[in-house]
């Protein structure tokens, strides 16, 4: 890891630079030169190296348009990430030295700031050849994945689950944990590569884009499901909630599939009463006290060789805006990574 620059200097950043009337383009966001960096006292200088991109910006768009406990961005504004950085300069703060890799979770799109001592977590994986580990598998994604089908749906071997956009960030992720717990894992993707990595994961991948999706979904689990992971909404959740079995939970995480309308209530929502379903929604971010327990567990899968990072990788602060873009087409798999070292 390298800076080449003047550290002091802000180097570039991305702005949003309209909010978009439909799909998210290229064309929405806009490079530009960031003010300069200077840390405060308690804080230290930091480099971007690798930034995570996540769906959930895009309902933050637009300065009214809030959700997760974090502001909109505005026209003009930073959109942030979860990012792997590197210190620059710790400006006096304990523990930290520079060239130190450290995780931040709400990191601008920027190339050099400063950030809050208490904003800096050392990097679970400081190996330079392994750095996108710290973004995906041990990341903020599989952080939600594990809290999801280990804590809140207490996965069970030998129970059945169900997984939306399975072959995202998330959910790819969420498919080898529950494997790794013992489960049978149904994954749901929305393209004939996506089923691919969704199989080659130990899952049984279906289509949602082949056609008749309750069809395709009582085939590959014709005896029902334990359990339902939703980061969709939507007919996605109706699907899932249809293929329960008796007991059955949901785990609700996202409804990407509803960000452009108004929510609506699951039609089969009676279907909850009549077999006992449960349906769970949870924040990851109020789970920060289970993470040492997270990267000694998956960790621990990782080095036998359980689990494995998924991620598609861009390169250089330019190709944000067009890999934020495709990950809001559906491109790509795993993780979407955005490479600036």
């Amino acid at each position: 890891m390298t800076d080449t620059a003047n550290s002091a200097a802000g180097g570039r950043e991305v702005r949003l630079a309209r909010v978009p009337a439909g799909p998210v383009t290229a064309g929405d966001f806009r490079l530009a030169e960031a003010p300069a960096a200077a840390p405060g006292p308690g804080e230290a200088l930091v480099g971007l190296r690798m930034l995570g991109l996540n769906a959930g910006l895009a309902g933050r768009l637009g300065v009214h348009a809030a959700t997760g406990g974090r502001g909109g961005v505005d026209v003009g504004g930073v959109p942030e990430s979860d990012a792997l950085v590197e210190v620059l300069d710790p400006n006096g703060l304990p523990g930290w030295a520079a060239g130190d890799p450290a995780v931040v979770q709400w990191a601008p799109w920027r190339e050099r700031f400063a950030v809050p001592a208490g904003a800096l977590r050392p990097a679970p994986v400081r190996d330079p050849g392994r750095a996108a580990e710290n973004l995906t598998v041990l990341g903020h994604v599989g952080f939600t994945a594990f809290i999801a089908v280990h804590d809140i749906a207490r996965l069970r071997p030998g129970e059945r689950l169900l997984v939306s956009a399975a072959a995202g960030g998330v959910g790819a992720h969420a498919v080898q944990f529950a494997r790794a717990l013992g489960a049978e894992v149904v994954g749901v993707a929305g393209s004939a590569a996506r089923v691919a990595l969704l199989e080659e994961l130990g899952a049984v991948g279906v289509d949602r884009r082949a056609g008749d999706l309750a069809g395709s979904l009582a085939a590959a689990a014709p005896d029902g499901v334990d359990v339902y992971l939703d980061a969709v909404g939507g007919e996605m959740l109706e699907a899932g909630i249809d293929l329960l079995r008796d007991g059955g939970r949901v785990v609700l995480m996202g409804a990407a599939g509803e960000s452009g309308g108004a929510p609506r209530p699951p039609r089969n929502y009676k279907r909850m009463i009549h077999h006992e379903l449960s349906m769970t929604g949870f924040t990851v971010l109020a789970h920060e006290d289970r993470r040492a327990v997270f990267e000694e567990i998956v960790g621990g899968w990782l080095a036998a060789g359980r689990v494995r990072p998924v991620a598609t990788v861009h390169s250089g602060l330019a190709a944000v805006p067009g890999a934020f873009a495709d990950l809001m087409a559906g491109a790509g798999t795993g993780r979407t990574i955005v490479d600036l070292r």
